[in-house]
């Protein structure tokens, strides 16, 4: 093996890249209100009252705001009147979406594991039930009638984030491919073959299990040793041992630059 591959697998690896404490997506709660109030509204998320916490709700409408404020079931209260430390942005007017959908966003260092909705107008005040936020950014669609919720998938921006995943992958082995001196001609079927099939795998598992970084990096080290077995097989050209070692680094260093940008593909 060319000692000048091992010189710049080891310093991709090994590069530091630069970090910052606040920098990369925060978690965020994003919901899509269906069939919102006619009348002024706002909607804001219960949590369970935290231990330190810091009045938000100055510049809001007062009327709702003190219902809100008021508010509290068992150990329920207001994410934006009992604002927790580290503080969750909160966002209770909302703006206008598409489709007719008013859209609100719950977001930062605060954000919840376990919420419940309630939407104030004047006189009337709706709670939803339970929601856990299994993932880093949750999407809802809740109907302002009767306070029913689903999760919302944005299939076409899922399918870019699969074109722009797979593209960079097969981009990054594809090179490291090379450097390994396999003829490229012999091996790119299996090559793309291989990548499609675990994009696929690896993007099913986010739709059904949830996108976040842990689900992310486990996908990845299961993908390493699925796809170092099947090159060590199947790539023509060298001795099995090094498909087996090919798959190793080009999964090591894929996974390397995907754990870096995996907060940015995630808030995307």
């Amino acid at each position: 093996m060319n000692r000048k591959f091992w010189v710049l697998f080891i310093f991709l690896l090994a590069f530091p890249f630069p970090a910052l404490a606040d920098m990369g997506p925060k978690p965020e709660i994003v919901i899509r209100l269906k069939n919102p109030p006619k009348e002024e509204y706002l909607l804001d998320l219960l949590i369970h009252k935290p231990k330190n916490w810091t009045d938000r709700s100055s510049g809001l409408p007062e009327d709702l705001a003190k219902v809100l404020r008021l508010y509290q079931d068992g150990d329920w209260v207001s994410g934006t009147c009992y604002n927790p430390t580290p503080p969750l942005f909160t966002d209770v007017q909302g703006f206008e979406g598409e489709n007719g959908l008013r859209i609100h966003r719950f977001g930062y260092f605060g954000t919840p594991k376990e919420y419940r909705v309630i939407i104030v107008t004047e006189g009337e005040v709706k709670v939803s039930e339970v929601f856990t936020r299994k993932t880093f950014t949750q999407n809802l669609i809740l109907d302002g009638q009767n306070m029913k919720a689903k999760i919302f998938v944005d299939f076409s921006k899922l399918a870019f984030k699969f074109l722009i995943t797979l593209v960079g992958t097969l981009f990054i082995e594809g090179i490291v491919l090379c450097l390994f001196r396999y003829p490229w001609k012999e091996n790119r079927k299996i090559f793309f073959m291989v990548n499609l099939l675990t994009q696929i795998v690896l993007y099913l598992v986010f739709i059904f299990r949830g996108m976040n970084i842990f689900s992310f990096i486990v996908m990845e080290i299961l993908i390493l040793f699925f796809e170092s077995v099947v090159y060590g097989v199947l790539l023509k050209g060298k001795k099995k041992g090094w498909g087996l070692l090919y798959g190793i680094c080009a999964n090591l260093l894929s996974m390397t630059v995907g754990i870096y940008f995996a907060p940015l593909w995630i808030s995307m």
